[in-house]
């Protein structure tokens, strides 16, 4: 009893997104964890996949540094110099060069499951394409980045 409250006897009992159950087993919990980090990572591809972000977020950096840094645009010192009193590399823009790889590499290894997203991503889709200038395709932009030219086929 906890003051003039009985207190029960429950067999599962969920406290701080923490399960606990009776037989002090955690298969569950760790099935729950990982699916939430799953759909998480999933309503975050976006953010993976947006090119205006990845811009975006290098002018931000690159805004931040120069604060840091004291450094006026009024100065011309360019962004390879600010990133070299920084000591820092590019590593977003590497990050996402080793993702987007990645994910290539899964998608072409995985041909039965994959199979209508390589299609889309080798370009052989057909029907009529929009007027204006040629997109730059996925698939594309991975090879110029990477010098992957005659690799992929």
């Amino acid at each position: 009893m906890a003051g003039s409250e009985e207190i029960q006897r429950v067999d599962r009992f969920t406290s701080l997104g923490t399960t606990l159950n009776s037989h002090w087993d955690y298969a569950q919990e760790i099935r729950s964890r990982i699916e939430m980090a799953r759909s998480t990572f999933i309503k975050l591809r976006y953010l993976l996949c947006c090119s205006d972000l990845s811009l975006g977020t290098k002018m931000w950096i690159m805004w931040i540094y120069r604060r840091i840094l004291k450094i006026s645009y009024v100065d011309h010192v360019t962004n390879v110099e600010v990133l070299q009193c920084m000591t820092k590399e590019k590593e977003l823009l590497n990050l996402v060069k080793q993702r987007k790889l990645e994910y290539l590499g899964h998608v072409m290894r995985n041909e039965e499951k994959y199979r209508i997203l390589q299609f889309v991503m080798q370009g052989k889709v057909f029907g009529r394409r929009r007027p204006g200038r040629r997109r730059i395709s996925w698939l594309n932009s991975t090879m110029v980045w990477d010098d992957l030219r005659g690799t992929v086929s």
